[in-house]
């Protein structure tokens, strides 16, 4: 968390607190926050807790952790705003123990933007969010840091909070545990699958596009060959009967050069008899 200090005189009208600001500077007005803020407050988050200077507030703050705290405890989600702008924010939420009268009220999250410092933003988160705790029926109020956030506990310090417990943050890194890397390795042979599956799929509607086109290709042959049946069937079958049957012209000219040979011979013999005849009259 990360906060200023200082003393401000603070005025309270029906939940808004306001500063007696200076002359130039913009009033701070402390609110519920909005759906509208919700980018804003996140930026100012995701600037404030970074992994090199906070590295555990870094790994819980998302924005489902923003969202989750707006849709479950919106009366005690407060931003300061300044001229328009969301200048700082305060998540908070009731704690109810079971078979307990007490109801303590929980300071989750407390942000303000740095550039505005010396402002009394993060007093004034706090004052406003503590009313809301007792309002709500609140006996003890509740807050943690990080122990090396020193700037943070003078600031809880300076407002009433005490009794420190120090706690101590551990991580251990699961990339090497066995179900890691069994669910790893699954990942890996499931897209594998999956990108195998993908190229079969396009194969398969490549190879039935060019069936279709083939048959589309046999379709058009087909129909080009077969034309207009009536006209081109009958002059297909008159071209293969005029093949099939000899021309009569050769008929003839060998029955004729059967005949004449045949005309010759006859001939040729009553040539023979007559010349016998004549030399037999001959004296």
């Amino acid at each position: 968390m990360s906060d200023d200090a200082g003393p401000e005189k603070i005025e309270t009208n029906k939940g808004v607190n306001k500063k007696k600001e200076k002359s130039g500077n913009p009033p701070v007005i402390i609110r519920e926050m909005e759906l509208e803020d919700l980018s804003e407050v996140f930026a100012l988050g995701e600037r404030l807790f970074t992994a090199d200077l906070w590295p555990t507030l870094y790994r819980t703050w998302d924005e489902y952790e923003l969202v989750q705290a707006f849709a479950t405890d919106s009366e005690t989600c407060l931003v300061a705003d300044v001229g328009g702008k969301v200048a700082g924010f305060a998540l908070g939420t009731l704690l109810d123990k079971r078979r307990s009268a007490w109801t303590y009220g929980y300071l989750v999250w407390l942000g303000v933007d740095p550039t505005l410092g010396r402002q009394g933003i993060g007093k004034k988160l706090v004052n406003r969010l503590t009313e809301i705790f007792i309002e709500q029926g609140a006996r003890m109020m509740l807050v943690d840091t990080e122990a090396d956030n020193v700037g943070a506990v003078q600031f809880f310090h300076s407002h009433g909070f005490g009794n420190d417990t120090k706690h101590v943050y551990m991580s251990k890194n699961l990339t090497h545990h066995p179900e890691y890397l069994r669910r790893k390795k699954l990942a890996a042979a499931t897209q594998v699958s999956k990108h195998s599956a993908g190229s079969l799929q396009s194969t398969a509607v490549t190879l039935a596009a060019g069936k279709v086109a083939g048959t589309a290709a046999e379709s058009v042959e087909s129909a080009a060959l077969s034309g207009p049946s009536s006209e081109h069937e009958a002059v297909i079958k008159k071209v293969a009967t005029k093949k099939a049957k000899p021309k009569k012209s050769e008929g003839n000219s060998k029955s004729r050069s059967t005949k004449s040979a045949i005309h010759i011979q006859k001939t040729e013999k009553t040539r023979g008899a007559s010349r016998a005849g004549k030399k037999d009259e001959t004296p």
